[in-house]
């Protein structure tokens, strides 16, 4: 009776050590799962991240990174072992110049990338953490906004100098992308239509038909930067709700938001 119960107890014994042994290894992610995403950042060292600004990262397959650092465009690399390390090398970033608040982000998202050694990833959420462990980044899968049918209005613009302006106070820039490849807005003071074709996250704006309404020269010159902006425009980024118009060299004519 009493050998009977021993081995009971030791039986009962070896399954739970074998039940935590089991919870302990768990399911460890892999960098691998990583390979051709697209994130947008969500929090920067604890901090949300500012409204309208898209913040992305793009892994690819080839060990080759990009994305966006809310104003300007970069490349690099990344590596990773397979388990839950992983490395970014920022390199070559375009030159814009942003608000002073979008600029200090940019950089600490810089920082953070250069900062990261380990990652951990569920439920289309990516952290980023530094050698000692600290989340320096989260990033929400990107879910991008549509082109089409959505109103967006301008949050800044390229002055032309390569410079982000934000409008006019009491002036409202908005555009409309239709289905039938028509373009549609408000500039400031008169209203516009023209077309636009695209093809990948390439973009062409033909030159624009404008009413002649007649506002103070400082609403009429906005309006005149801003029509020429979306002529030069070679390529369309589109965040969560964000949109960017960038001429062929990458820099940002046109920064729109949904206002739907």
């Amino acid at each position: 009776m009493h050998g009977s119960r021993l081995r009971l107890g030791l039986l009962l014994a070896a399954v739970l050590v074998g039940s935590v042994a089991l919870a302990g290894c768990g399911e460890s992610v892999s960098a691998g799962q990583l390979i051709d995403t697209e994130w947008e950042l969500l929090e920067l060292n604890g901090r949300d991240a500012l409204d309208d600004v898209s913040m992305r990262l793009e892994l690819h397959g080839d060990d080759e990174l990009s994305g966006t650092g809310g104003c300007n465009q970069f490349a690099g690399s990344w590596s990773r072992d397979g388990r839950d390390e992983i490395a970014f090398d920022v390199g070559p970033v375009t030159l814009m110049a942003c608000d002073d608040s979008v600029m200090g982000q940019e950089a600490a998202f810089m920082e953070a990338l250069a900062a990261a050694r380990t990652f951990d990833l569920a439920d289309d959420r990516l952290w980023l953490f530094n050698a000692d462990g600290r989340e320096v980044a989260e990033f929400a899968r990107l879910s991008p906004a549509s082109l089409t049918r959505t109103e967006w209005q301008v949050v800044a613009f390229n002055d032309g100098s390569n410079q982000l302006t934000g409008v006019l106070e009491g002036t409202t820039l908005t555009a409309l992308f239709d289905t039938d490849d028509r373009l549609s807005g408000h500039a400031g003071c008169n209203t516009y239509t023209t077309s636009f074709s695209r093809d990948g996250d390439s973009i062409s704006i033909g030159p624009p038909g404008v009413t002649r309404m007649a506002c103070d020269q400082p609403i009429m010159d906005q309006e005149a930067r801003f029509l020429e902006a979306l002529e030069q425009a070679a390529s369309f980024e589109l965040g969560h709700e964000t949109l960017y118009l960038r001429a062929a060299d990458g820099a940002i004519l046109v920064w729109f938001r949904d206002i739907d």
